[in-house]
């Protein structure tokens, strides 16, 4: 499964390619498909998700998110039991890439409250997408 692939197809279709192309303007190539729902998961925030410090994910977004991803691809069961980790992979990514700036930031005794919240977060949110999702394989 191409990474990103949900925004991909989503883009083709608006730009009415018909399934004839897959943009990857990254280079990502090939991945495992549940990267992508992770992704979209975390992002179930109330405010826009790179900004707000404080996490409060609208669990009302969670089946949509489910509904429209499963259109296209269906998670394995052992994708499934693999979300967590993949709704926890962007914000580990952050994490790693703000590092040195967060030291300069908040100090060395402090850590940043962005990618803390969504980290915490991701079992909540596996939780309540993991019972939409079983609803597909079965």
């Amino acid at each position: 499964m191409p990474i990103l692939l949900g925004l991909c197809i989503v883009l083709m279709q608006q730009l009415n390619l018909n399934g004839r192309g897959i943009l990857d303007w990254e280079g990502a190539g090939w991945g495992p498909g549940v990267i992508d729902v992770g992704f979209l998961l975390i992002s179930c925030n109330t405010a826009a998700p790179w900004m707000a410090q404080q996490f409060t994910p609208d669990m009302r977004r969670i089946p949509a998110i489910v509904d429209g991803y499963c259109q296209y691809h269906l998670l394995t069961p052992t994708e499934l039991d693999r979300l967590p980790d993949a709704i926890r992979f962007r914000t580990i990514v952050y994490g790693a890439c703000s590092f040195a700036s967060d030291i300069l930031k908040y100090g060395g005794e402090e850590e940043s409250p962005w990618w803390w919240a969504r980290y915490n977060a991701a079992e909540e949110i596996a939780g309540r997408a993991r019972k939409p999702f079983e609803l597909y394989l079965a």
